[in-house]
């Protein structure tokens, strides 16, 4: 089936991802634990990818699983408590 395709191609990218890490070849290493992502995305790869991303010096905190977790929290809070709020804006 075509879940189980993407699931195998996710589980062969992860693989060679690592292999690429293991020879300190991170530009790989993180093309490879994306596509990974990008086929079945799974909190596994996505770590991968960040680690990466973390060793190479290409890191944006807005890419940051628990600072994306964090932000959509707030939100959530902030419709929970004023539910006739449609926007938010900066100050």
């Amino acid at each position: 089936s075509k879940k189980n395709n993407r699931i195998n191609l996710a589980a062969a990218h992860y693989n060679v991802g690592s292999v690429y890490k293991l020879r300190n070849e991170m530009i790989m290493a993180a093309y490879h634990f994306a596509q990974a992502n990008a086929y079945h995305p799974d909190q596994k790869y996505a770590l991968a990818w960040n680690d990466v991303q973390h060793i190479i010096g290409d890191y944006n905190p807005f890419d940051d699983l628990d600072v994306i977790a964090g932000q959509g929290t707030v939100g959530l809070e902030m419709l929970m408590d004023f539910p006739e709020v449609d926007s938010i804006l900066p100050k």
